[in-house]
């Protein structure tokens, strides 16, 4: 019965991490699925946004943190395919360009 309740206020704090714009560490490290002692290295080291607006406590923005965590994405096979031919095709279309004008 403990489990169960444990799991309950787990997901009630989840779901109220994910309605505020302004979260503490405690709840980005909810919303991030990070440790709060690696979002501590990541402010120490300046490369997660925060706030700090009484020089203790650390606010994060939901919003950014959504923007950083979404910042180096993973091509699929076919995202690389399509940016592969229409560098081909603008590579084509220059030297194409080039050879008109030097005539």
């Amino acid at each position: 019965m403990s489990d169960l309740l444990g799991y309950i206020r787990s997901m009630m704090q989840s779901i109220a991490v994910t309605q505020k714009d302004v979260l503490t560490i405690d709840e980005a490290a909810i919303y991030t699925g990070l440790s709060k002692t690696y979002l501590y290295k990541l402010t120490a080291s300046r490369k997660i946004p925060c706030w700090k607006p009484f020089g203790k406590m650390l606010y994060f923005k939901r919003s950014e943190l959504d923007a950083w965590m979404l910042q180096h994405p993973i091509k699929t096979d076919e995202q690389l395919e399509a940016e592969a031919l229409q560098r081909m095709y603008s590579a084509n279309e220059s030297r194409t360009n080039a050879i008109k004008q030097a005539r």
